[in-house]
């Protein structure tokens, strides 16, 4: 078990779509946590990291990267 005061970090990887990669990522501690989507070109050395406040904020992001037209039900993707 961590004591209190340590920060927690997880990292989970979303998918790599049309050269994109997407990850989220949350870093916190017991009083305060922080979540982030990390978008990473594979082949270059872009990235953009935005934080996330909310699942309707997560998914207005995610609208705006290729891997949308993946999920997305109303072009038959599957969520």
């Amino acid at each position: 078990m961590l004591p209190f005061d340590e920060t927690l970090q997880a990292v989970a990887s979303l998918d790599t779509v049309t050269g994109q990669h997407l990850e989220l990522h949350y870093s916190g501690t017991e009083e305060a946590g922080r979540i982030a989507l990390r978008v990473s070109c594979m082949s270059c050395p872009n990235q953009r990291i935005e934080d996330v406040t909310s699942l309707e904020q997560l998914g207005r992001l995610l609208s705006h990267t290729p891997v949308w037209s993946a999920i997305n039900p109303q072009n038959g993707g599957t969520l």
